[in-house]
């Protein structure tokens, strides 16, 4: 796939995936959803999304299991492509740039 059109594919899921969170998971649990990476295979039939917390991560690791058939199906009437690839949801542990924003916000 070429780079321009991968980046623009990347950039829908990425979008649509933001929305769709917040439907899905349950908001009381976590107080911020960050999705950190998105990542397109070659032939686009796979798109793994990593996705953090600032707490609970393997809680959300387990709910991202149980929803992610629920997310996948609404996620298919959204994108419109010829083939919609299959969600791969991880909970990604924090990294430095995630705790540098958490400074960011708790100084606001």
């Amino acid at each position: 796939m070429k780079t321009k059109r991968k980046d623009q594919v990347t950039e829908l899921i990425t979008r649509e995936i933001s929305l769709l969170l917040p439907k899905h998971i349950r908001s009381e649990t976590y107080r911020l959803l960050f999705i950190t990476h998105v990542e397109l295979n070659s032939d686009s039939s796979q798109v793994k999304v990593w996705i953090s917390a600032q707490e609970n991560i393997e809680l959300l690791q387990k709910e991202l299991n149980f929803k992610v058939r629920d997310i996948q199906s609404e996620f298919n009437k959204m994108i419109h492509m010829k083939v919609v690839p299959k969600l791969v949801l991880k909970a990604d542990e924090k990294d430095p740039e995630l705790e540098r924003v958490e400074n960011l916000l708790n100084k606001l």
